[in-house]
């Protein structure tokens, strides 16, 4: 928290037994854990507090001197609990009594593990500047000693973690329904804590690269996990297949999916390409070096996870579904690694982009965009709670969109992958602080990189995606952090410019303006010159386009669309619907700022929330629309 000083942090760093035991985290609660240290004192057991510690080893699987620490700190924590403790010749493992079980000490143990991962996971976080940044004091104490774990293998040691914490369950002979249910949340919540210490050991390179042969392991064992952790394995048989319908169990399962996700693309090196010239590529990207991984994982993604990727359909189970969101986000990233691999790399070692390119995952938007919708709909990389901060998983989900976006034209021949990378981006920067969003645009945005191809893309296309558009523009406006930027180019005022920038073409879907169109000749290439043969209001046509209506109030101000102006109908979306592109003159054109004031007028009037007549139902494009344009 940085409350101490930085004295009394050094003492702190500097103690060996802490040093070790962050080393290996869970080795002191497995077998052989006598030696790691006692979590209390080293006080004799009475008989009672005997027998509860020989039948708690014998059902949690634990070393006989685990549990006998495990009872002396179950009882030191019932004792702190009482005001007051009168025992004349007595002993505080008096307060065991029979209601005490194996279960309490389940418990005790669970929060002993995940207390231990949360400190190494705050050692790893404030290494790479986590929240406190520079201002924390701690910051070098944190990289040194984080530099000095990775070296004896800390990686490593996360990675076999995870593996025995995500493998089956142990359950006692007979269990009930309540048992299962505990063992198997406790178990997902520990997978948890371990892939978040995963990915942060594994988030600066030059710290700790990931091996290419380790990350291979990894992508089978998530696959054969189908990205939900060791709930399919527990659910396995006929008795436990209600796991599958326990909300909140799968629930944390998929948040499980979702870090094993993010551990994927953060060992694909997405943001490394950047720093290096297309000749060090080859021999300084942390994962192209290692060839023979390289195809395998090559050979797996175009195979099975592509396959995998084509089984989203909402009449599979959840096991499936999920599965094929995960691959079709994997599938979407190497795209992206092989996109900005140079051509000779490629060709040489046989990389060809021919079945990724022909894919669903590309072609298709929505197998990405069911997939973006359910990590956003969870939530959980997104935004920081009590005890989880999710900074890194979010800068990596935001490299993802836009190492895509830069790599592929979306919002050309892609636009349902715009659509997805869109909301993507939009919820990222949502739950990040006001600098994220002042980077952008003083960093992305002149340069023309990352998001900017998003952004812009949505304008090249105005009006369609007006809903991603405010979102995105919304998002990036810096949310509430947006008061951490500095006056001079804040995110709002960065965002109210790109609002006030007029349009100069406008994107119409032909049953817009099919009634005032007239057809002059083909200039070929698909695409057919018409005309306006009566004038209309630019922006009236705006918001037929969103499924709404132009406020009778607005008429005065708006622009005029002459008859004779001319422009092109076209299959420019790429979906097989027929738009028409205007191109304005210049001088004119149609400000963003302003349509998203009549859309709000004019969603109030459709839903009769003003004087206008209420309609039956509310408009689904309404209720749609409503969110973006109140949070731009």
């Amino acid at each position: 928290r940085g409350v101490c000083t930085e004295a009394e942090a050094e003492a702190v760093f500097q103690d060996a037994e802490l040093s070790a035991r962050l080393a290996a985290p869970l080795a002191r609660f497995g077998h052989g854990a006598g030696a790691a240290g006692s979590l209390s004192g080293g006080e004799a057991l009475p008989t009672r507090a005997a027998e509860l510690s020989k039948k708690a080893s014998t059902e949690l699987d634990i070393p006989s001197a685990l549990a006998d620490d495990l009872v002396r700190a179950y009882v030191h924590e019932r004792a702190a609990g009482l005001p007051v403790l009168h025992q004349p010749g007595g002993s505080a493992f008096d307060l065991l009594d029979g209601s005490v079980g194996p279960g309490e000490l389940r418990r005790l143990l669970h929060s002993e593990r995940c207390e231990m991962l949360k400190v190494v996971a705050c050692v790893l976080r404030h290494a790479h500047g986590g929240r406190g940044g520079s201002e924390n004091c701690i910051g070098a104490q944190c990289r040194r000693l984080s530099q000095k774990l990775l070296n004896d293998g800390l990686g490593d040691t996360l990675w076999k973690a995870y593996k025995e914490v995500s493998s089956c369950p142990c359950f006692s002979a007979n269990p009930d329904p309540a048992e299962v249910r505990v063992v198997v949340r406790q178990g997902l919540d520990l997978q948890l804590r371990v892939l978040e210490c995963l990915v942060l050991a594994h988030y600066d390179p030059r710290l700790c690269a990931l091996p290419a042969e380790t990350l291979s392991r990894m992508a089978d064992l998530f696959l054969r996990q189908r990205f939900l952790g060791s709930l399919p394995q527990a659910a396995q048989g006929s008795s436990r297949g209600w796991l599958y319908c326990d909300a909140d169990i799968c629930l944390q399962a998929q948040c499980v999916g979702d870090l094993c996700l993010t551990v994927l693309i953060e060992s694909f090196g997405l943001g490394d390409f950047h720093d290096l010239t297309e000749a060090a590529v080859a021999s300084r990207h942390p994962l192209l070096k290692r060839v023979e991984y390289i195809q395998h994982l090559h050979g797996r993604i175009t195979t099975e996870w592509l396959a995998w990727a084509d089984c989203g359909s909402p009449r599979h189970g959840l096991e499936v579904v999920h599965c094929a969101h995960a691959a079709a986000l994997v599938s979407l990233a190497w795209a992206a690694v092989v996109a900005a691999a140079p051509a000779a790399y490629r060709e040489a070692h046989g990389l060809s982009f021919d079945r990724l390119n022909s894919s669903r995952v590309l072609t298709s938007g929505h197998l990405v965009a069911d997939a973006v919708e359910g990590i956003v709909s969870r939530s959980f990389l997104l935004k920081d709670a009590a005890g989880w901060e999710h900074a890194a998983p979010r800068a990596l989900l935001r490299g993802l969109a836009e190492s895509v976006s830069g790599s592929f034209e979306v919002d050309v021949v892609l636009p349902g992958l715009h659509r997805a990378m869109s909301r993507l981006l939009a919820a990222v920067h949502d739950g990040d602080a006001g600098p994220e969003a002042a980077r952008f645009w003083t960093s992305s945005f002149p340069s023309r990189e990352g998001g900017f191809h998003v952004l812009e893309g949505w304008r090249n296309n105005f009006p369609m995606g007006l809903d991603c558009f405010f979102d995105l523009i919304g998002a990036l406006a810096g949310g509430a952090g947006s008061s951490a930027a500095s006056a001079a180019a804040s995110p709002v005022d960065c965002a109210l410019q790109r609002l006030q920038t007029p349009m100069t073409s406008l994107s119409l879907p032909y049953q817009v303006v099919q009634h005032v169109l007239e057809r002059m000749s083909s200039p070929g290439g698909g695409a057919v010159a018409v005309a306006l043969r009566d004038s209309v209001y630019a922006e009236e046509l705006v918001l037929r386009a969103q499924g709404l209506f132009l406020s009778d109030w607005y008429v005065a101000e708006s622009m005029v669309l002459r008859r004779g102006v001319s422009g092109t109908l076209s299959d420019a979306g790429g979906d097989g619907s027929l738009r028409m592109r205007l191109e304005l003159r210049r001088g004119d054109g149609v400000q963003p700022l302003r349509v998203l004031l009549m859309m709000w007028d004019a969603l109030l009037e459709s839903m009769g929330w003003t004087w206008g007549a209420a309609e039956s139902a509310w408009p689904l494009a309404s209720c749609r629309m409503l969110l973006p344009v109140v949070r731009c």
